[in-house]
C-alpha cells in the first residue's frame, strides 16, 4: 500500500469565501497607477519634444549642406528666391527659386524648386514635425488656421538670394528691443512663421516676418558656417538683423524686395 498523498488545504475553500482584492486594495493600485502615469507623460512628452527638435536640425543641417553644394555648383552663389521668380525677368532657370522654381503655385513646391535634386528628391526635408499640419493643408486656399501647408515649412533670408558665399559674412548682429545686441551666426534657412509662411504662402524672411515659435517658444536657423542654432528671434524679425556685406558696410537683412544678385553689389 502506498502511502496517503497529502494535499494541503484549499485556501479558497475556507470559510465558503474566494480570496480577490478588496476595495481599498483595488482603488490604492489604481492610485498608484495614476501617480505613475502622471509622472511618465511628462517625460514622454520631452522625449517626443526632444525628438521633433533633433528632426527639425537634422532637416535644416541637410538643406544648408544642398544650399552650399549647389552654390558650388553655380559660380559660387546661392540659390534664388521667390522675387526672382516672381519679377520673371531672369531667363536662367537656375536663378529660380530654391522651392518653387518657375511655378507661381504654391503647390509646386518643393519638386519644381531648383534644390530638390541637392536633397536627393525627399520631401520630408522640407517639413518641420513641430509644425502641426493644416486639416485644409489639401485646398488650395490655406486660409486662416495656418499651421503648415504640408510642402514646406523652412524659408530662406531673402537677402541672399544669389549671394557669393564668399560675401555672405558668417557672423550678423541682432539688436533686441530694449537696445542690447548678441553677435550670432548669419542665417541662411530657417523655420518661417505659419501666420505667414501658411497664411500668405510666403517662402522667404524679410522685412518685419517672425520665425516660427515650434520648439521651447522659439525657432531653429542654418548658419552660412553650416552650424544650426536655436533662437527665440524679438518683435521686428529680421529687420533687427545687420550683417557686413562684401564691402565691410553693416547691412539690414530685412531688405524687401531683394533679387539675384543684390547683396554681392551691396
Amino acid at each position: 500500500m502506498f502511502p496517503k498523498r497529502f494535499n494541503p488545504p484549499d485556501p479558497r475553500r475556507r470559510g465558503g469565501r474566494r480570496p480577490g482584492f478588496t476595495l481599498v486594495e483595488l482603488l490604492t493600485s489604481i492610485g498608484i497607477i495614476a501617480v505613475l502615469v502622471a509622472l511618465l507623460f511628462p517625460l514622454i512628452a520631452k522625449a517626443r519634444a526632444a525628438a521633433r527638435e533633433a528632426v527639425c536640425q537634422s532637416n535644416l543641417r541637410q538643406l544648408m549642406v544642398a544650399f552650399q553644394a549647389f552654390a558650388h555648383d553655380h559660380d559660387d552663389q546661392l540659390p534664388g528666391g521667390f522675387w526672382d521668380l516672381k519679377a520673371k525677368t531672369d531667363p536662367n532657370p537656375d536663378h529660380w527659386d530654391w522651392l518653387r522654381g518657375n511655378a507661381t503655385q504654391w503647390s509646386s513646391a518643393p519638386a519644381g524648386g531648383t534644390l530638390f535634386n541637392y536633397v536627393g528628391r525627399t520631401f520630408g526635408v522640407y517639413r518641420c514635425p513641430g509644425s502641426e499640419l493644416n486639416a485644409r493643408a489639401a485646398s488650395t486656399s490655406i486660409g486662416p488656421g495656418f499651421g503648415s501647408n504640408g510642402l514646406y515649412d523652412y524659408v530662406s533670408m531673402l537677402d541672399f538670394t544669389g549671394a557669393r558665399l564668399s560675401n555672405v559674412h558668417p557672423s550678423s548682429q541682432l539688436t533686441y528691443p530694449d537696445g542690447h545686441v548678441e553677435t550670432l551666426p548669419t542665417p541662411i534657412i530657417l523655420e518661417g512663421d505659419p501666420k505667414l509662411l501658411n497664411g500668405l504662402m510666403q517662402s522667404w524672411h524679410a522685412g518685419a516676418d517672425s520665425m516660427a515659435r515650434n520648439h521651447r517658444g522659439g525657432a531653429y536657423y542654418a548658419s552660412i558656417d553650416g552650424s544650426v542654432q536655436w533662437i527665440n528671434e524679438p518683435p521686428g524679425g529680421c529687420s533687427m538683423w545687420q550683417s557686413q556685406s562684401a564691402t565691410g558696410r553693416w547691412r539690414s537683412l530685412g531688405n524687401y524686395p531683394m533679387y539675384w544678385n543684390q547683396w554681392n553689389r551691396q
